[in-house]
């Protein structure tokens, strides 16, 4: 039986992982090809699936430690494993204050590299040329090509793109000035490796550098990042078999749940990434941590620097991606900025919140069309969508969602309602629109957050309505309607009470008149109605009827 590892939480040192004995899925085949091309290269990835730790390993393999690969795939390949100097920068966390600050960070940087060198610095406030000078004493000094790695290239200029667009350009430039030289040291540079979030600028380091090898999208490389089905199997199995029995116990899975199920639960969860509209991967930061934590982990934290980003790109008009149907793309040029303005959907997908589905190259500019990949990322997405002001107004949204779902599957159709209006009270003021778009919107919203699939249409005769099937197999169909104390709804009485069920005897007599039912009869399954109501904030009523089978 395997061995029950520690995970890597949070940890990007190669060394630490390999040697604490933490789990590792074993990259460096990729890495070994990764250094036969010849030309510098570049890689994008969301955060929090493993570039830094990626490229510690590439420079423990670039300096010849081998000791630390013993039973990996590199291990047994003709690699020469000749130690070579390795100069490595990080612009992840610099400050972004001013152009000034940035300089100031990068200079501080080298200097630092210099001194764990044995190397001294000129004294000059250009980093290029402080750069330049370095780099021109760390290849005397070895008398080898100097390997670049660059993790974070654009991180920077990301900082600043929302909250001040104009220093994010300044910043852009001082950044390019630096890539410019190290472009430069063409016959003293070996082997030259970037990672970033996206493509912030057409005229940035992809036109820097003209012969740059770009790897996002390259099927041989679609899993150099993230955990594939294979690394849960083989690297996670105990803890699977671990969080199945907390799962049994605290009872959220039924006691004949299987490590199967289980694993299905935790590819719906994390599942789903992909650069080339084949190859899935899962998301590593949520894999880790929903082990870490014995549940399917949730919000890590904020995903862009400024949170009212992504209100500002649902301004922009993303109503199709708020009800999660339509079907975007992008084209090869995928730049987060174009003629000086954010492009939304490229800022999405540089986020992890779409990836790629499927290519279609057969035209001469290959079109990628997108899709959020998984539960965890459609829940995540839709706290922000919904202006949630903070990680604890998320939790409090993702429990009220999962005391929903538990109340609409035993017919407590009072937890249903409560639960549901608390649900709402989870969201910052000012997001309680008085429509019935607004309001099937959270529903979905409830129901993706609690880790559901689930179907819905709107409008239909002018309401909306969703299909649920519960753990059973019962399907609920769910009629959802606002209603204020007085107007839209046709009564006036002002008594919260009888108006609400009212109302909700209207939609359950529409419910039957539409036959949404129809399709699941037969099926040897449950079937319940329900009416759901809202009038405001905290105001909801729910309405439960068992399908009658018709004779």
């Amino acid at each position: 039986m395997p061995e029950l590892r520690d995970l890597p939480v949070s940890i990007t040192k190669f060394a630490t992982i390999r040697g604490e004995n933490y789990i590792y899925a074993d990259k460096t085949e990729f890495l070994y090809n990764l250094l036969q091309i010849g030309r510098p290269c570049f890689l994008s990835r969301p955060s929090g699936f493993g570039k830094a730790l990626l490229l510690d390993t590439l420079e423990n393999i670039l300096r010849g430690r081998r000791e630390l690969f013993r039973g990996l795939w590199i291990d047994g390949s003709d690699y020469d494993w000749t130690p070579n100097p390795v100069f490595r920068l990080s612009l992840t966390g610099v400050n972004t204050a001013s152009d000034v600050s940035v300089k100031i960070e990068l200079i501080y940087a080298f200097r630092l590299f210099a001194e764990k060198e044995g190397l001294s610095l000129i004294d000059d406030d250009d980093p290029s040329t402080v750069f330049k000078a370095l780099f021109d004493d760390l290849y005397d000094k070895y008398g080898r090509p100097v390997a670049v790695l660059i993790h974070g290239y654009d991180a920077p200029v990301l900082d600043q793109l929302h909250q001040d667009p104009e220093l994010a350009e300044v910043i852009g430039k001082t950044l390019d000035a630096f890539y410019e030289t190290v472009k430069a040291m063409d016959e003293r540079r070996g082997f030259t490796f970037f990672t970033g979030e996206a493509r912030y600028n057409p005229d940035t380091l992809l036109s820097t550098f003209d012969n740059l090898h770009d790897l996002t999208y390259e099927g041989e490389y679609a899993a150099i990042c993230g955990f594939t089905p294979h690394d849960l199997d083989s690297l996670f199995h105990r803890h699977m078999e671990t969080f199945l029995r907390r799962l049994i116990s605290d009872g959220r899975m039924s006691p004949g749940s299987t490590v199967s199920d289980l694993r299905q639960d935790i590819l719906d969860w994390c599942d789903g990434y992909s650069w080339d509209g084949k190859t899935r991967v899962l998301n590593p930061r949520s894999i880790l941590w929903t082990f870490r934590c014995d549940r399917f982990f949730d919000f890590v934290g904020p995903r862009f620097s400024h949170d009212d980003f992504l209100s500002d790109l649902v301004k922009t008009g993303l109503t199709d991606l708020k009800a999660f149907k339509a079907e975007e793309s992008i084209t090869e040029n995928r730049n987060v900025i174009e003629h000086g303005k954010v492009k939304p959907i490229p800022v999405l997908f540089r986020c992890g919140y779409l990836t790629v589905d499927r290519v279609d190259e057969s035209k001469r500019t290959a079109k990628y069309f997108l899709k959020i990949p998984n539960l965890k990322t459609k829940a995540d997405l839709i706290s922000r969508l919904f202006s949630l002001e903070n990680i604890e107004n998320a939790l409090c949204a993702r429990q009220q969602a999962e005391a929903m779902v538990r109340a609409l599957t035993n017919l407590d159709a009072k937890g249903f309602k409560d639960s549901f209006a608390n649900f709402i009270g989870c969201f910052a003021i000012g997001t309680h629109a008085g429509n019935d778009e607004r309001y099937h919107a959270y529903f979905r919203a409830a129901m993706l957050m609690a880790g559901q699939e689930i179907q819905t249409k709107g409008p239909a005769g002018g309401r909306y309505y969703a299909r649920f099937q519960g753990p059973d197999g019962t399907w609920f169909i769910i009629g959802i309607k606002y209603c204020p104390l007085e107007g839209s709804c046709g009564i006036k009485d002002p008594v919260v009470g009888p108006t609400m069920m009212k109302a909700a005897g209207e939609v359950m007599k529409w419910i039957e008149k539409r036959d949404f039912a129809k399709r699941h009869r037969g099926m040897g399954q449950g079937i319940y109605k329900v009416a759901l109501v809202l009038g405001g904030k905290s105001e909801a009523f729910a309405l439960f009827k068992e399908e009658t089978p018709v004779a």
